[in-house]
């Protein structure tokens, strides 16, 4: 039997966020940060698969501490021949800040930064001649918002405290999540992740409740 799930997160990004489009403004930036357009206004957005990707690489690294059966992580990132059982949507403004800062001149460049940077000579140490280069960053400190939602089996030889332990896995693993995107050398991409709600099987549990319910169920995990 399966039952289905609602994880919504607040994401605070410590540091500049870089995650790239492979273009670039032809001469004044070379990487662009990826955005959308809303309203002639240009928001900054972190895409599903991309936040799937490293909440996966997350839980990839607890099964293994864990020594968790491998199939459960198949099971809910699914594989290039499966689809997995969690839908990752993308992290995108927190909508109260959104709408205030849509009040304000259209022109204005509320999210986003230039940074400057050059290439490093692996051997040598030093700046590689000709190579400075710009990417286009989103601004620290900017509040995201985002959501997980799917069906899991509910299988009562490996469930505690009312959640599977896939489920768990996946809550574990969102809140080891500390870095996203690129240029993590150099400082950028630092996070906070918030579980602010979770929904299973028609219960709902806040953030207080959420943590609490890791804690109870971490000896629960190391025995599967």
């Amino acid at each position: 039997m399966s039952n289905t799930f609602l994880i919504e997160l607040k994401i605070r990004t410590l540091s500049p966020v870089h995650i790239g489009t492979g273009e670039g403004f032809a001469g004044i930036i070379d990487r662009q940060a990826l955005s959308y357009d809303e309203e002639e206004y240009r928001f900054p957005i972190i895409l599903g698969h991309t936040v799937k990707g490293i909440i996966r690489s997350e839980f990839y690294k607890l099964a293994s501490l864990y020594k968790i059966d491998p199939s459960i992580e198949k099971m809910v990132f699914g594989d290039k021949n499966t689809q997995g059982s969690a839908f990752f949507s993308p992290w995108t403004l927190d909508r109260e800040l959104k709408n205030i800062l849509m009040k304000f001149d259209k022109n204005e460049s509320f999210f986003f930064d230039v940074k400057s940077s050059n290439q490093i000579d692996r051997f040598r140490k030093v700046a590689k001649h000709e190579h400075l280069f710009s990417h286009e960053v989103v601004k620290d400190n900017i509040l995201w918002e985002g959501c997980i939602r799917g069906e899991i089996e509910r299988d009562s030889s490996t469930s505690h405290n009312e959640l599977p332990i896939p489920l768990i896995m996946l809550l574990f693993s969102i809140k080891q999540l500390t870095r996203i995107g690129g240029r993590k050398r150099a400082g950028a991409g630092e996070c906070e992740v918030y579980i602010k709600k979770l929904k299973y099987n028609k219960k709902l549990w806040n953030e207080q409740e959420v943590l609490l319910l890791l804690k109870q169920s971490i000896s629960k995990v190391c025995e599967v």
